[in-house]
């Protein structure tokens, strides 16, 4: 059996495609690039092409542009449960606090995880990992977490 991963990282609550400062061979270019929109084609060619596919996203997701930050998150919700994340892990996603993100994970449709983030009685604050079925295997995913 053959697995495909996507992962997306650093979306920073970009809905819509925006220019970029990217760095090359030749220098520093500015590209459009992003929107979720674009995540979803791609993630959707994957699926087209390899029924077993997961997709994970790094974190530095609820946080970044005005309608994300004055939403405080909640406006991604219905677009990141129609993208089929199979996890997530957070970085700057504890940025409102890290009980708003437990109250943003109770809302998507896949786990939020960090192995190494942990409440001040010294107990996990995520799930540390997650089983999933691929076909007839099982997959484990262990979430690490860049805490701020």
């Amino acid at each position: 059996m053959e697995l495909s991963i996507g992962f997306i990282n650093d979306v920073h609550g970009y809905l819509e495609p925006h220019p970029e400062l990217f760095y090359g061979k030749d220098g520093a270019y500015i590209k459009t690039t992003g929107g979720y929109a674009k995540i979803a084609s791609v993630f959707e060619k994957i699926k087209s092409e390899n029924e077993h596919a997961l997709f994970f996203d790094g974190g530095d997701t609820f946080h970044g542009t005005l309608p994300v930050v004055a939403s405080r998150g909640e406006v991604l919700i219905p677009v990141l449960n129609q993208l089929g994340l199979s996890a997530m892990v957070g970085h700057w996603d504890f940025a409102y606090s890290p009980q708003h993100l437990l109250s943003l994970s109770e809302q998507l449709q896949y786990p939020v995880l960090g192995i190494n983030v942990y409440r001040e009685d010294g107990t996990l604050l995520l799930k540390p990992y997650s089983m999933i079925d691929v076909g007839v295997h099982k997959v484990a995913v262990i979430g690490i977490c860049a805490k701020l």
